[in-house]
């Protein structure tokens, strides 16, 4: 399932696959982590304008193929917390 606003080629572009490697490895971790965080990140790099926005989605979906146990863990964790709640 695509990712919304992030190109369907994503995971081939150069650029970000740089980018990743250099920093975005931490940053994929954790949005995959609090999806919420992404907002975080994007109030403190957004000024900067080092990459688009995009690419801290382009992140999670590099370090989310890169680690597959720990996705199926992350949403796993996700889904019963919600549960618990909504005993």
């Amino acid at each position: 399932m695509p990712m919304k606003g992030v190109p369907l080629d994503y995971k081939q572009d150069p650029e970000l696959r740089a980018a990743y490697e250099e920093g975005g490895r931490a940053i994929g971790r954790m949005i995959l982590h609090c999806p919420d965080r992404e907002e975080y990140f994007w109030k403190l790099m957004g000024p900067l304008k080092l990459w688009p926005r995009w690419y801290l989605l382009g992140f999670k979906g590099l370090y989310s193929e890169e680690n597959p146990r720990e996705r199926e863990r992350v949403i796993k964790r996700r889904y019963d917390r919600k549960k618990r709640r909504n005993r």
